[in-house]
């Protein structure tokens, strides 16, 4: 369970509100795609990069939120997803593929990790 005082029942609503929200469709059209998983350490938010060069990718974890930003030359593309419960002490990592962003959100807190916080995804090094 989430170090939270939401229940295993609360969390599966909110995926659930997640994915029947018509506004989630209209964001994935207009934005770009987000789905989120449940898996067996947490969650995992997979993000679409839209051929976002890895320079211009910004992931910021705020309270119960996180919020990916994508810097394009048209424009930036924002997406938020909120969570029932504090994301600032949980274990946080994001993995960059060809075309997705995954950032994985465990159930325990880090003892690293405290506060709000961004990441920069770096570009390569050649």
């Amino acid at each position: 369970m989430c170090s939270s005082s939401w229940g295993h029942e609360q969390e599966k609503a909110m995926l659930g509100s997640f994915y029947l929200d018509p506004f989630t469709t209209y964001l994935d059209e207009m934005e770009f795609r987000v789905d989120l998983f449940e898996v067996d350490e947490g969650y995992l938010i997979e993000a679409e990069r839209k051929q976002t060069p890895r320079g211009n990718i910004c992931i910021e974890i705020n309270d119960d939120y996180c919020a990916i930003a994508l810097y394009q030359s048209v424009g930036i593309k924002q997406r938020k997803i909120l969570f029932p419960f504090r994301l600032e002490e949980l274990a946080i990592h994001a993995e960059l593929e060809e075309e997705l962003i995954q950032i994985y959100i465990g159930r325990q807190s880090s003892p690293i990790q405290k506060g709000p916080f961004s990441l920069w995804i770096p570009p390569n090094e050649a």
